[in-house]
């Protein structure tokens, strides 16, 4: 059973620790502690921590039936106020004998008169969405056995494929001990293929049916299905062992991902339907035939779809209208990452839906309802990492569809694409990208020379400003990933009254002496200063004065707290090392980590710590659902 990473409260502890520490349980569900003797079920249990040996001990709400588990209250004197995970309090000696109290209590809620009813289930019309399979052991794999249900339909969606783009594998996550049957769709007349033809620069799979070489067929064997229609393909194919490194979890190569067996029976997922399962990392959805169909012949698009989704169906079947955004994965590589607008019921930011009910969509979701409480859709399309989560949920809580901010035309924010803040802006957080050279423009970002021998190695730069409004380069870093105070503004994690920040937007940059271009990129020197024809000064305030304060016309909406249903996606059910991969990478999304970098840069640390994530949704099920 998969225990939640705890939260440590060291540093409150120190300001807090108590010879007393009162466990306060509402209705709605109990206390439970990890060494088994401070656990508390109703009422007020108070823990009298002895001066000899303190207390150290971790706590974990747990809902009862019809409930689930919201915080820990947030009050003066309250312990891990505002964190949805395990509490692990820690006081030494020293600080048990100090006389003070303090407090832990859950909030929890009810699921009854605050849920509406289920929407039908969507219908389960075809063969493979229910199929449980497993792939074959390289130790026992046999051409033509132990076939995949949807090896024929994948074979046929690649061979509709108009070019050869992509290779093909079913599975596409496998742990390494596992084989997998690869299609590769190339603009040749040939019948068969080597591994050194289709991949010159690099070999990195084996067959382990008892032949010496990687050939690829098109004449209807060693698991091709069907002759001449454009398709090499071999089954019994596996990923050279090497591939691993000692230790390494999991791996990638050409789409193809592969997990250490030794993660094997470490994670599972709950069937709480034919085509659903859940866990901790989110819900595993089998769309049999549709998944095949529109993933295969290059329209993804009705997967994620906001309108035709139908793994959202499934999720709002089993949970009700609880989620302010979607984002669907499906079970192999597939393009990168993107938003779909829905609703944007924020007041204040300048969002214009063309719609009735804030929506941008002038007919209902899938199954009938229109769902407005719903902001968006994120589609991502890369099983291996969370990188780009950040970013589209930005997309959905900030736009940037603002017009005309600060001013029209070249003095917007905006004005690059419409959709991103631009580089030549002093703001910070996931939406922007680098600054790019005044002179060559996009794809030749500027560089700051830190000294590292290759200029590629060299942190990309945006504009920065000093106390006196003089800008400059500044190196893009792990920390200028937070977002800045007018986006959280614009989120609704902060008022405009705590907003001290102000900004500027540069027309035609130009940088100081010193910049060298290479054929890739400008670098420039640590203190390269910007001018500009002109410099435009904004702030929250300008905001507020363009499009009235920030508001919600949706009550129940918390930006502090976002509900994003991860809905793993696939044409049969997933087999376990799919769920193994895709739980090991998105089960810590909702948390902070400890080392966040450029790429995977979580929400609450980009969000300065004001709004997390929920994920886990298994003690949110409809009462009603059977």
């Amino acid at each position: 059973m998969y225990v939640s990473r705890l939260l440590t409260v060291l540093a409150l502890l120190l300001a807090l620790s108590a010879c007393k520490v009162v466990l306060k349980v509402p209705e709605g569900g109990s206390i439970v502690s990890a060494s088994g003797e401070n656990s508390c079920s109703e009422g007020a249990c108070t823990i009298d921590v002895g001066a000899a040996n303190g207390l150290s001990d971790t706590f974990t709400a747990i809902p009862n039936e019809g409930f689930f588990f919201v915080e820990w209250k947030k009050a003066q004197g309250y312990l891990c106020g505002g964190s949805a995970e395990a509490c692990t309090l820690q006081v030494d000696e020293e600080n048990s004998a100090r006389d003070i109290t303090v407090y832990l209590e859950p909030v929890f809620k009810s699921l009854d008169l605050e849920r509406s009813p289920a929407p039908p289930r969507p219908p389960l019309d075809d063969a493979s969405f229910a199929v449980d399979w497993s792939p074959s052991r390289v130790d026992n794999c046999a051409v033509d056995e132990n076939v995949s249900p949807v090896l024929a339909a994948t074979s046929a969606a690649a061979a509709t494929f108009e070019t050869s783009f992509r290779n093909v594998y079913e599975p596409s996550i496998v742990f390494l001990d596992e084989t997998f049957t690869m299609m590769i769709k190339r603009d040749t007349e040939a019948i068969s293929l080597t591994q050194e033809q289709a991949f010159p620069d690099f070999q990195p799979f084996r067959v382990v049916d008892g032949e010496d070489s990687v050939i690829f067929y098109d004449d209807g064997t060693h698991g091709d299905q069907v002759a001449g229609d454009g398709i090499l393909t071999r089954s019994c194919v596996a990923v050279l062992e090497s591939e691993l490194g000692r230790g390494q979890l999991f791996g990638g190569v050409y789409d193809l991902f592969f997990l250490n067996p030794a993660l094997r029976d470490t994670e599972s997922a709950t069937r709480i339907s034919e085509a659903v399962r859940v866990n901790e990392a989110g819900m595993f959805i089998s769309l049999g035939d549709h998944y095949s169909e529109a993933m295969g012949s290059g329209r993804h698009w009705e997967i994620f779809d906001p309108g035709l989704c139908v793994a959202c169906q499934h999720a709002w079947h089993e949970y009700g209208d609880i989620f302010d955004f979607f984002s669907v994965l499906p079970r192999q590589a597939w393009a990168g990452q993107g938003y779909t607008r829905v609703h944007d019921f924020i007041q204040g930011t300048g969002h214009q839906p063309p719609f009735d009910g804030f929506s941008y969509w002038d007919r209902p979701m899938g199954d009938g309802r229109p769902h407005p409480e719903y902001i968006g859709m994120l589609y991502h399309g890369w099983p291996g990492s969370t990188e780009g989560v950040t970013h589209e949920l930005a997309h959905g809580l900030v736009g940037i569809n603002t017009k005309d901010f600060p001013r029209a035309g070249n003095g917007q924010w905006n004005a690059g694409d419409g959709a991103h803040p631009d580089a030549d802006t002093t703001l910070q957080g996931d939406l922007l990208g680098p600054l790019w050279d005044p002179e060559r423009g996009f794809p030749f970002p500027v560089r700051v020379d830190d000294g590292s021998p290759n200029p590629w190695e060299m942190p990309t730069a945006r504009l920065g400003a000093d106390a006196n409004g003089n800008l400059r380069l500044v190196p893009i870093t792990v920390e200028e990933q937070r977002f800045s105070e007018i986006f959280l503004y614009m989120m609704g994690l902060i008022s405009a009254e705590e907003s001290t920040e102000r900004y500027f937007k540069v027309v035609n940059p130009s940088l100081s002496a010193g910049c060298e271009p290479t054929e890739f990129d400008l670098i420039c020197p640590p203190d390269t200063t910007i001018s500009a024809d002109e410099v435009i000064e904004f702030s929250v305030a300008d905001m507020v004065a363009r499009y009235g304060p920030w508001g919600s016309a949706n009550p129940e909406f918390d930006p502090s707290n976002l509900r994003l249903g991860l809905l793993f996606a696939s044409d049969r059910n997933h087999t376990e090392a799919e769920i193994t991969l895709h739980t090991l990478v998105f089960e810590d999304l909702p948390k902070p980590k400890s080392s966040p970098t450029l790429d995977e840069n979580p929400w609450t640390f980009s969000t300065r710590g004001l709004s997390r994530l929920r994920t886990d949704f298994r003690n949110f099920r409809l009462p009603s659902t059977p």
